[in-house]
C-alpha cells in the first residue's frame, strides 16, 4: 500500500483511477495470489483501500459511499466498472494452478 499511496491519484479523473486499479493494481497482486491463500480480512482491507483511492484519489482518506463493491467488479455491459474481486481473483488463481498439477504429466510447466 505504501508503494500505492506515493501516486498521484487527485490528478487523474475517476475513469483513470479506475483504469490504474483494474490493469497496475490488481495485476501486481497476480503473481502472488497464484501461491498463496490470502486471509480474507486482509483482502477485505485491500479492497477498502482500492475503493478510497477510486472515489478519493488517496489510499488513506475516506469518503461515504453509497454503492457496494460487488456493483464495481461487474462488467461494464452491466453497469459496472470492470474491476476485478480480489478474494475472487485469489480463488481462481489457486483452482488453476491445482488443475496444472493434477493434469501435468511432469512436473515442470
Amino acid at each position: 500500500m505504501s508503494k500505492f499511496a506515493k501516486w498521484k491519484g487527485k490528478a487523474l479523473s475517476l475513469a483513470g483511477r479506475a483504469t490504474l486499479i483494474k490493469l497496475v493494481i490488481t495485476g501486481s497482486f497476480v503473481h502472488s495470489f497464484m501461491i498463496y491463500k490470502w486471509p480474507s480480512s486482509l483482502l477485505r482491507l485491500v479492497n477498502r483501500k482500492l475503493i478510497n483511492f477510486l472515489w478519493t484519489g488517496s489510499c488513506e482518506e475516506t469518503k461515504l459511499i453509497l454503492v457496494a463493491w460487488d456493483r464495481y467488479c461487474k462488467p461494464y455491459s452491466q453497469s459496472g466498472l470492470g474491476l476485478k474481486d480480489l478474494g475472487l481473483l485469489n480463488d481462481s488463481l489457486l483452482k488453476k494452478l491445482t488443475w496444472k498439477f493434477m493434469t501435468s504429466q511432469s512436473l515442470a510447466f
